[in-house]
């Protein structure tokens, strides 16, 4: 998440010293790390889930649709077209910013989206094994265990959104 880089840099100066670069402090730390940069190009799609996320208090179900991160039983969820347009606004800016980091650190991430990790996780977790240096057939062991969570009433928030914000 983009609102932790500052936070782990400054963990990580103390320790490493204060001359070094984000990327170099995470190296130093972690090893030559893997910057995969996951971005989702509906915006409002994105919006909208984190909106009614936050509004239901249920964050991830399990694919056998039990509740992974969040309140078993979810909180009412409201319509609210001002929260998602601040939303999609941060979103935004927050892919931008990750964008000019990545830029000012000289590091070139592996692209991913969200759009493409739903339809098929198996073939982006082989790409990224294979990325890193790792036998991508160890992909097709990987199960998600997190289910999908948009439904008819975020198709229906997303579209009411477009159609008043057209």
């Amino acid at each position: 998440m983009w609102d932790s880089v500052e936070g782990l840099a400054h963990r990580l100066l103390p320790i490493f010293g204060d001359q070094l670069s984000d990327a170099a402090l995470f190296e130093r730390a972690f090893g030559q790390p893997l910057y995969v940069n996951l971005v989702r190009k509906d915006k409002v799609a994105q919006a909208v889930s984190l909106i009614r996320a936050e509004q239901s208090g249920q964050w991830h179900l399990s694919t056998d649709g039990s509740v992974r991160q969040g309140t078993e039983e979810p909180k009412p969820v409201t319509y609210d077209a001002q929260s998602i347009g601040k939303e999609i606004t941060s979103l935004s800016r927050d892919d931008a910013a990750w964008q000019a980091w990545f830029a000012t650190q000289g590091l070139s991430p592996l692209q991913v989206t969200y759009e493409d990790l739903a339809k098929d996780p198996q073939a982006m977790v082989a790409e990224i094994l294979e990325v890193s240096g790792h036998d991508r057939a160890i992909a097709q062991s990987i199960k998600p265990v997190t289910a999908k969570m948009a439904d008819e009433e975020s198709r229906q928030w997303i579209e009411r959104y477009r159609r008043e914000t057209a």
